[in-house]
């Protein structure tokens, strides 16, 4: 019978090559969504109340116009912002506000305004704080970057025109809605 030898060196730069990618795959695949509104541990959908759907949207098309307003270059982000983090907070106000900042520091604003398709997919009353998601197919095709200078259309990378944001919201001590997270998913169009 052989004498069973130690894994070389080599063997275990190998073996680490396969197992360190498993294991971030695992995890990564395994990590809660955190844009999920929590289950209603009834184990079947829960249904949604019409009335709590539309002011989660209300508070989506408000933010949503403030976001467009500061993007057109219409209002100053700084004049805004009280406006804005009574409706968004987190996650939501960080990603919105550094979006607007991001292409003022380029010197970009937007012309135009983008569609709006919105669909309540998930609420629950049950859970503290309540919780909802909305995902909105956002339609690019009449909102595009121009220069706030001169005006002129600013080259934008190839990507499809439409695109799903996904947004968290969640019910404040006063029963308002509030946005905790704005995620938009670039890879996946609707």
């Amino acid at each position: 019978m052989p004498i069973p030898r130690p894994c070389s060196a080599y063997c275990r730069r190998f073996a680490a090559l396969i197992a360190v990618p498993a294991i971030a795959l695992m995890v990564g695949c395994s990590a809660p969504d955190d844009t999920e509104a929590p289950p209603n541990g009834q184990g079947g959908a829960e249904e949604i109340d019409p009335e709590q759907a539309e002011a989660v949207e209300e508070v989506y098309r408000d933010v949503r116009g403030i976001y467009i307003d500061a993007m057109s270059g219409e209002h100053d982000l700084e004049d805004l912002r009280p406006e804005l983090e009574e409706r968004a907070a987190g996650q939501a106000l960080d990603s919105l506000v550094a979006d607007v900042e991001r292409f003022q520091e380029v010197g970009q604003v937007f012309e135009g305004e983008p569609e709006i398709s919105t669909e309540v997919t998930a609420l629950t009353m049950d859970t503290d704080p309540p919780a909802a998601t909305l995902e909105d197919c956002w339609d690019d095709s009449n909102w595009r970057p121009v220069d706030a200078e001169t005006g002129e259309p600013v080259p934008t990378p190839d990507k499809p025109e439409r695109r799903v944001i996904k947004v968290r919201a969640e019910q404040d001590d006063s029963d308002a809605w509030v946005l905790t997270e704005w995620r938009p998913e670039e890879g996946r169009t609707c």
